[in-house]
């Protein structure tokens, strides 16, 4: 990050939509909106944030949440690893519900829109 944000973003980006040598399931356009967006934080902020994701521990606040609540994570999910982190809050919060996207990355809001208003529609006329 330090060295070239811009090449850190491009490879951030690609992991969080699941972008491969053989699979694209982005535009070209929203890649370049979200680096482009990424480059607008300062590159303090973007480091203190960095630093924030990865070392903050929510756990211990999980098990005092008492509203139903839906955790939604891909499977692939290549930046935010579903077993560190929605397998273990779905454990801990007793009034969650876990919905696992099959092969989605964490950018599963732009790859697989559908499923995602389909399982949120669900889970609010519940």
């Amino acid at each position: 990050m330090t060295s070239d944000r811009a090449v850190f973003f491009a490879s951030f980006f690609n992991d969080f939509f699941g972008v491969a040598t053989l699979s694209n399931p982005v535009s070209h356009e929203l890649l370049e909106w979200t680096r482009s967006v990424g480059m607008q934080a300062s590159l303090k902020a973007t480091l203190d944030c960095a630093i924030a994701f990865a070392t903050t521990d929510f756990r211990p606040d999980l098990q005092s949440i008492q509203v139903p609540t839906l955790i939604i994570h891909g499977t692939a999910a290549k930046t935010v690893p579903i077993d560190a982190t929605a397998r273990v809050a779905a454990s801990v919060i007793p009034t969650s519900t876990l919905l696992e996207s099959e092969e989605a990355p964490h950018g599963l809001f732009a790859t697989h829109r559908e499923r995602l208003v389909k399982d949120l529609l669900a889970f609010l006329k519940r």
